[in-house]
């Protein structure tokens, strides 16, 4: 319905009417009504991104070397969703504004009078013109009998708020034209208002198609209430059935009942021909998604087993290492104890070279002087044997230190030096001039030779050396001169048994040479020393042996031609772009600096690094991809960025991996800046 422009009024435009409020509110909504509306449509605006990222996670599944492109195709979505967000907001909060300022009897713009004018002109029923000045007004708006909308918009609301507070923008026939020609509340004065304009022709389209609307509704509510009341028959039915059951079963009916409560929605939603061609493809799409999951999981237990493997190699080297260390600290300990060994032989000798040289001196004494010689032999002998334990006494409490580095060796060299000291003692004893012993030499006798009784004259003849100590008792007599052997004929007719001191000297001259001590044991920690070593040697010998077949398969793979090089830089620059926004990385996934690609760290070597930073490449120079790869690489960067990303089975391994790349890229920024 149109109205025409009202020109002529008898009240003035500030006419203030009792409906009115004295106080013109405010048209800016308050804060509690903004938040609101922003929490509204951000609700919203989550929803729909949530949507977004599971549609690309399934395409990032079905195809996965697209990735990149549907990456980006989520990202400008969700910049169209913010800026559709942040649209929606100033529309709802600028339509609010303009609907509070009409409620104060403001003009109304534009697109709200052309709003309110639609509704208007829904109103088929014209009413009755107003010839009369006494006549009522008409109601603002008709009889709910007379029209059916379809649906109520925001305008409709917003004019039953305008009713309720008081507005009467249609009331009378006043409102003759367009509702923004109504800024103010009318009164009684519309009995002098001109006649209403004719309204326009209804359309005779409209009630047709209000009639198909209104039949497609009662259709679907037919089709609802029939599924209703199947539903209800079959509830109907299973209760039924469980009312003859027993009381035992009836629990157990009830649950099944309950478990059961999704299958009778299923009723109301059975597929169509194209959801069920959909089914199809979705399930075709989810076995080949399943394939690949499958290979992948493959691949991450070959790599893991991979990863086991050069976890025991590591442990084994580790071990190799520590008993190398323990060889070693061995070896250290046996040269301490040679070097010991060799200060109690040659303490041994110097006590020895003492005794010859006492001989010496008592045979020139007793050769000047034979009668002096023989009253003072028992001294002499006390004294020399005196030396001698006391000197053996050294030896052994200089042993007793060797003990706390090696018990075995230091009662050998306490043995030896014992030995050697009593020998020398029993020797000399052999050579005395009378057969009767004085107290110090019967306890150096009874100290080398064991025998209980002190007094009783033996000669050396008739001591035997201990069991053990031939070799050192022979060494011992034949370090005495063999001139000694042979005395002044003076001596030997003065002194009884002069046969058995000229047996013994016999005796010591054609003595045999000494024996060398035996060697000391070795450590325990050796007996298998020889075998840890061969097999150490082996498995160098093996690794060697991959390393040069690794090397020659490089050798001998095909060469990249230059085509290929500047694509696959190209590539390795844009997945750059995109890895900030992956979900998941993995080995295969990052762009090692490489031209081949790695199977694993042994492979980044400084001379694939530099082959590929020397590779053609346009408006770039060697040293800036270098420095610009190290800025990529640098683990305080890659390590909190993109580390977390990667799974967690290879996590340790591109982090080897990227510390490899890292030491190359130093390698050869050092080789660029030296000019090489």
């Amino acid at each position: 319905m149109q109205f025409a422009p009202r020109n002529h009024s008898l009240w003035p435009n500030n006419f203030s009417s009792r409906h009115a409020s004295t106080r013109s509110a405010s048209p800016e909504p308050d804060d509690e009504w903004k938040r609101r509306l922003r929490r509204q449509i951000e609700d919203n605006f989550r929803a729909m991104l949530n949507d977004a990222k599971v549609r690309l996670e399934e395409q990032c599944r079905a195809d996965y070397t697209r990735k990149a492109k549907y990456i980006n195709e989520y990202q400008d979505s969700e910049e169209r969703l913010r800026r559709m967000a942040e649209e929606e907001y100033e529309q709802k909060l600028q339509y609010e504004r303009d609907l509070r300022r009409l409620s104060t009897g403001s003009t109304a713009p534009a697109y709200l009078q052309n709003e309110q004018q639609s509704i208007m002109n829904t109103f088929n029923h014209p009413r009755e013109p107003l010839d009369r000045p006494d006549s009522q007004s008409p109601p603002l708006f008709p009889r709910a009998e007379d029209y059916t909308p379809r649906y109520t918009s925001a305008s409709a609301s917003a004019s039953s708020r305008a009713t309720q507070s008081g507005y009467r923008h249609l009331r009378t026939s006043s409102s003759v034209g367009r509702l923004g020609d109504h800024p103010k509340p009318l009164s009684s004065a519309s009995r002098y208002a001109t006649q209403e304009a004719p309204a326009a022709a209804p359309d005779p389209g409209l009630r047709k198609r209000e009639a198909e609307a209104r039949k497609q509704e009662a259709q679907d509510i037919r089709e609802a209430r029939a599924v209703n009341e199947r539903l209800a028959d079959e509830v109907r039915q299973r209760t039924e059935v469980l009312s003859h059951w027993p009381v035992e079963s009836r629990s157990d009916g009830l649950a099944f009942l309950q478990s059961q409560s999704n299958s009778t929605q299923e009723i109301a939603k059975r597929p169509t021909r194209e959801d069920r061609v959909q089914i199809s493809r979705d399930m075709h799409i989810g076995a080949g998604v399943e394939l690949i999951l499958k290979q992948q999981e493959e691949l991450r237990e070959q790599q893991r087993e991979l990863k086991q493997l050069a976890e025991d190699l590591r442990r084994r080297e580790a071990e190799l290492t520590r008993r190398e260390e323990v060889l070693r600290s061995g070896r250290a300990d046996n040269d301490i104890g040679r070097s010991f060994q060799e200060e109690v032989q040659r303490r041994d000798e110097a006590l020895a070279r003492q005794l010859q040289e006492d001989e010496v001196r008592r045979a020139r004494a007793q050769n000047r002087d034979p009668r002096r010689a023989r009253t003072l032999s028992g001294g002499s002998w006390g004294t020399s044997s005196t030396s001698s334990i006391s000197s053996a006494s050294s030896a052994a409490s200089a042993s007793s230190a060797w003990s706390a580095f090696s018990s075995k060796s230091a009662s050998t060299a306490a043995t030896t030096a014992s030995s050697r000291v009593s020998s020398a003692s029993t020797a000399a004893a052999g050579k005395s001039a009378y057969p009767t012993f004085s107290s110090a030499s019967a306890a150096a006798a009874q100290h080398s030779s064991g025998y209980s009784s002190a007094s009783k004259p033996t000669s050396a003849k008739e001591s035997p050396p201990p069991r053990g100590w031939s070799g050192t008792w022979s060494s011992a007599s034949a370090s005495i001169p063999r001139q000694q052997a042979s005395q002044p004929s003076s001596r030997s007719s003065s002194i009884p048994r002069s046969g058995t001191t000229s047996s013994a000297s016999t005796s010591r001259a054609t003595a045999p040479p000494p024996a060398p001590p035996p060697p000391p044991p070795p450590p325990p920690q050796w007996a298998n020393w020889a075998k840890r070593q061969e097999e150490f040697v082996r498995s160098q010998q093996e690794a060697f042996k991959r390393e040069q077949e690794r090397l020659a398969r490089a050798r001998g793979a095909p060469q990249i031609s230059k085509a290929e090089a500047v694509a696959l830089i190209a590539k390795h620059d844009a997945a750059w772009m995109t890895l900030p926004a992956s979900v998941r990385l993995g080995w295969d996934t990052l762009p090692w600096p490489v031209l081949r690609a790695p199977a694993g760290a042994e492979e980044i070597t400084g001379v694939a690094v530099e082959a590929y930073v020397r590779a053609p490449d346009e408006g770039r120079t060697a040293r800036d991809r270098v420095r610009e790869l190290l800025r990529r690489w640098h683990p305080d960067r890659f390590e909190t960025k993109l580390l977390p990303l990667v799974e967690e089975e290879e996590r340790e391994r591109v982090k080897e991996g990227a510390g490899a790349v890292v030491r190359a890229l130093n390698e050869c920024l050092t080789r660029l800046n030296s000019g090489e």
